[in-house]
């Protein structure tokens, strides 16, 4: 029973985008010159998390247009050979765990 609910509703929503893909398609190009704007903010902010952390000490974000959809990011980082290892440390405990819960 509970499926039938789930795949009426995943119906029902197929339907909305299909009705308002065309409408996306012709208003997307207006906000595609501001995506750059947006993804400098979120990456700022989590590598601004990171640095309050000390996992970095600082940090550098270039993002150039080259045509449309088309940009270039260039990520720059301050890192200490303490922090490298830290990092090199926490990933190999990430990889442990995920074997181990699999």
């Amino acid at each position: 029973m509970k499926l039938f609910y789930k795949q009426l509703i995943l119906l029902k929503i197929y339907s909305l985008i299909r009705r308002f893909r065309p409408l996306v398609s012709r208003i997307f190009p207006l906000f595609e010159p501001f995506i750059p704007f947006f993804v400098l903010l979120l990456l700022r902010r989590e590598l601004r998390k990171l640095e309050a952390k000390g996992t970095i000490d600082n940090f550098h974000i270039n993002i150039v247009r080259k045509s449309r959809f088309n940009y270039t990011v260039d990520v720059r980082f301050i890192i200490t050979v303490n922090q490298i290892s830290s990092l090199r440390f926490d990933l190999i405990n990430k990889l442990f765990r995920s074997l181990k819960n699999e």
